[in-house]
């Protein structure tokens, strides 16, 4: 669950990243944030190779489930309205708000 956590926040900068191209420094710290994220992601998978491999030192280990699960869920929300993003730069755009 955590790594799809960190894989859906990469999806979020990547979006953010191709709504700000008009603004490259903007569209390269969205990017830079999205590389993080897929690191990230890779540590994740590490920690588990390493979980499994020692069951019992991890035993009494507790795990929320429904935060990230709560986070995914709304991370893909926003990202599905993509339209309502593209509308708003356009707009901004148009009234010289976003160089």
């Amino acid at each position: 669950m955590l790594k799809k956590l960190e894989l859906t926040v990469e999806r979020l900068y990547l979006f953010y990243q191709k709504l700000f191209t008009s603004d490259h420094d903007a569209s390269a710290f969205f990017h830079q944030l999205s590389l993080d994220e897929q690191s990230h992601a890779e540590i994740i998978d590490y920690q588990i190779r390493i979980i499994r491999k020692n069951r019992g030192l991890f035993k009494d280990v507790e795990y929320d489930i429904e935060t990230p699960a709560q986070m995914i869920s709304d991370i893909e929300k926003l990202v599905s309205k993509r339209e309502h993003f593209e509308k708003i730069r356009t707009m901004a755009e148009s009234r010289g708000y976003l160089v």
